[in-house]
């Protein structure tokens, strides 16, 4: 081959290539369990609020387990600073629901969590994503 042609195709991959990467912000893998007090929050609506941009979101399961969701394709936060605040997720499977009966009341512990986190303008908890993170410790105490 010419060395023409080895330029040429080394251009062509190099263009493949990039035509290939993703736009846009760096979005890490944030995965962990939320508590209070030591104890596992379920049904918790999770919100990572960058400083600009789209925040990310999860719903703590049964052990306060929780996976961050970007967007359709990428689970994660993006890299930056990020306001966490919270809200009471209000499941549509709960059966007290389907029945039309009300709600049981909140926890005096739960009041004080949402009370604390339960907006973006007022949760004072603040974190740095740097990178991806499978074991990240939301303590709202």
């Amino acid at each position: 081959m010419t060395r023409f042609a080895l330029a040429w195709l080394g251009f062509a991959g190099l263009f493949c290539c990039l035509g290939c990467s993703r736009g846009g912000p760096q979005v890490v893998a944030i995965e962990g369990t939320v508590t209070h007090s030591g104890t596992p929050i379920p049904d918790l609506m999770i919100y990572f609020q960058p400083a600009s941009g789209r925040p990310s979101w999860a719903i703590s399961d049964k052990n306060g387990h929780f996976v961050l969701d970007y967007d359709p394709d990428y689970d994660g936060a993006v890299v930056g600073n990020h306001t966490v605040w919270v809200l009471e997720n209000p499941n549509a499977s709960d059966p007290l629901l389907t029945q039309g009966k009300p709600r049981q009341k909140r926890s005096p512990e739960m009041h004080a969590v949402l009370e604390k986190y339960g907006s973006v303008e007022k949760s004072p908890y603040k974190v740095e994503v740097k990178k991806a993170d499978r074991n990240f410790q939301l303590k709202l105490d």
